[in-house]
């Protein structure tokens, strides 16, 4: 299977990928992440517009499983409430604030491990094939 997923699922991005390198930009408000999918093939992905990252260096290693796009109204279900939580303390945020994100033309990606999941709050998700 070759990843990130290129549809036809909507909302799933990509699976099977361990985190190479993290940077925040917070200046242009990009994230970028290297990857590696299946431990072979290496890609860079680009959260443009980002606002909010749970994904910072301290994940380098990490591997994601799954990463999709959920909506706000989601994050009380149990699998997203341990990073819905990390969310409203670390910037504050409230459900009507990310409705307001999201009308602006924010996504809330979520990113599952065996760690749990990780949030962004973000325009857009790009990537990139490494040369």
């Amino acid at each position: 299977m070759n990843w990130p997923i290129q549809g036809p699922i909507p909302g799933i991005y990509y699976a099977n990928a361990r985190l190479m390198r993290v940077v925040s930009d917070e200046v242009s408000g990009d994230l970028r992440i290297r990857v590696v999918f299946d431990e072979r093939e290496e890609r860079e992905i680009v959260y443009e517009g980002m606002y909010y990252s749970q994904i910072d260096e301290s994940n380098v290693g990490l591997v994601i499983t799954l990463a999709t796009e959920i909506t706000p109204t989601q994050l009380i279900e149990p699998e997203y409430r341990q990073a819905a939580a990390r969310l409203y303390d670390e910037c504050g945020a409230d459900e009507v604030f990310l409705k307001d994100m999201i009308k602006r033309g924010s996504r809330l990606f979520i990113h599952h491990t065996d760690k749990g999941g990780y949030l962004v709050l973000a325009k857009r998700l790009i990537w990139k094939k490494q040369k």
